[in-house]
């Protein structure tokens, strides 16, 4: 039982280390002068929130019958076509 929450230790730090890799790359990214990885990462951030907003509104959702469903089901369309338009941006932030 040890090993696993030694395990489960690393994998702790490991994910707040990449988080805060990610963050860091965030700010330094920042203080670039318009230039298409600024405004990649731009788009890739708004993914990034509206993703963790979706799962944020999810939480009250949940306890409700009937609704939690049409939530899942719509919150689902609604990040799929939204992370996919991230190639659209992409491809017009390398043009």
């Amino acid at each position: 039982m040890s090993e696993f929450f030694g395990f489960l230790k690393v994998l702790v730090l490991c994910v707040a280390g990449l988080i805060a890799l990610l963050v860091i790359l965030l700010v330094l990214v920042n203080y670039l002068p318009r230039s298409p990885l600024r405004d990649i990462m731009g788009a890739l951030t708004k993914r990034i929130g509206a993703t963790a907003a979706v799962a944020m509104i999810a939480i009250p959702i949940q306890p409700v019958v009937g609704i939690d469903g049409i939530y899942d089901i719509a919150s689902s369309i609604f990040l799929l076509c939204y992370w996919l338009l991230l190639i659209r941006e992409i491809q017009k932030a390398l043009a």
